[in-house]
């Protein structure tokens, strides 16, 4: 069954000035509510005074998921050859066990 959908009136974000890909937002008439979309699959409403904090978040993580450090303007790339690992030893306590 074919269904005509009305237009989404939607709006891409922005924090700090660099666009946060995948994620598409609105605030409702009342400017109470943010309404968010991720991937134009995953929505969430949430109040408007917590946009900024969860956009922000979102914005980290679809950064980091995609190999950045983060999101604007300090992000690079991640060099998976430039690790540094460091090792832990077992401490003698003195104890029982140790």
């Amino acid at each position: 069954m074919l269904e005509y959908l009305p237009p989404r009136i939607s709006r891409e974000v922005t924090i700090g000035g660099y666009a946060v890909p995948m994620v598409e937002a609105k605030e409702s008439a009342d400017g109470l509510e943010c309404h968010i979309c991720l991937d134009g699959r995953f929505g969430a409403i949430i109040p408007a005074g917590h946009a900024q904090s969860v956009i922000g978040l979102l914005a980290h993580a679809l950064a980091i998921g995609a190999g950045y450090s983060c999101h604007g303007a300090n992000s690079v790339s991640v060099n998976p050859h430039r690790v540094k690992v460091t090792e832990v030893e077992a401490i003698a306590t003195g104890g029982a066990h140790g």
